[in-house]
């Protein structure tokens, strides 16, 4: 017995599908750039040889506030100790 397809099912189900990956890319895309913010930002100390604790660095992984994560990326630009990028 051959099932009966209806058009209107495929259709909403393709929207679903469709809105889905959109929903999905954009998620990738936010923590594609949080990665590279923290990366960036652990480099920027390395080079100024701006020594992070196990703290900062546990702090730069669990931050998901990117706006917070560029403020501490633009202070590391000219730091020269880890205080003047998190604080005391």
């Amino acid at each position: 017995m051959a099932m009966e397809s209806y058009p209107y099912e495929s259709r909403l189900l393709n929207e679903r599908e469709k809105r889905g990956e959109q929903r999905g890319k954009k998620h990738g895309e936010a923590i594609g750039l949080l990665k590279g913010i923290r990366q960036s930002l652990i480099r920027y100390c390395e080079i100024r040889d701006v020594a992070l604790t196990d703290d900062d660095l546990r702090k730069i992984a669990e931050c998901d506030d990117p706006r917070q994560l560029e403020r501490w990326q633009v202070a590391a630009f000219q730091a020269t100790s880890r205080n003047e990028i998190f604080g005391p």
